[in-house]
């Protein structure tokens, strides 16, 4: 998967910025709220730092003239970001997604065939009481 664009990684957010603080941040440069990925926890949890996706070299370039600034009363830190590491983070995450969906799957699957078998207990036992 390959990634195409230049990207900066923002770090020292609040844990509570959203897509569109991030994009009002950054002006005057455009960006949009599809341009910004908010790196979270593997609880879904916003870790304070974010990748954001310019259309050229030079807009990420210029969007690290906004280190240092503050956002409320975060001071942020811009950092250059290569395409590698977006998509590295971006694999990582969707590898956690699809483990998160299996255990889910497992578990359920697990708990069906438990409440199946409860059932038949169940059912043998009034059987049997009934037989007698």
């Amino acid at each position: 998967m390959s990634t195409v664009g230049a990207f900066v990684r923002v770090r020292g957010l609040p844990n509570n910025a959203s897509e569109q603080d991030i994009v009002s941040f950054m002006l005057p440069l455009r960006c949009h709220t599809d341009e910004v990925t908010i790196i979270r926890d593997r609880h879904g949890y916003a870790t304070g730092d974010a990748f954001v996706r310019f259309n050229s070299d030079a807009e990420a370039h210029q969007a690290l003239t906004t280190n240092g600034q503050r956002l409320g009363a975060y001071c942020i830190e811009v950092l250059p970001c290569s395409c590698t590491e977006y998509d590295t983070y971006v694999s990582r995450v969707m590898n956690r997604e699809k483990k998160k969906a299996l255990r889910y799957t497992v578990y359920h699957s697990l708990k069906a065939l438990k409440d199946r078998n409860t059932r038949e207990i169940a059912h043998l036992a009034q059987r049997s009481a009934i037989e007698q």
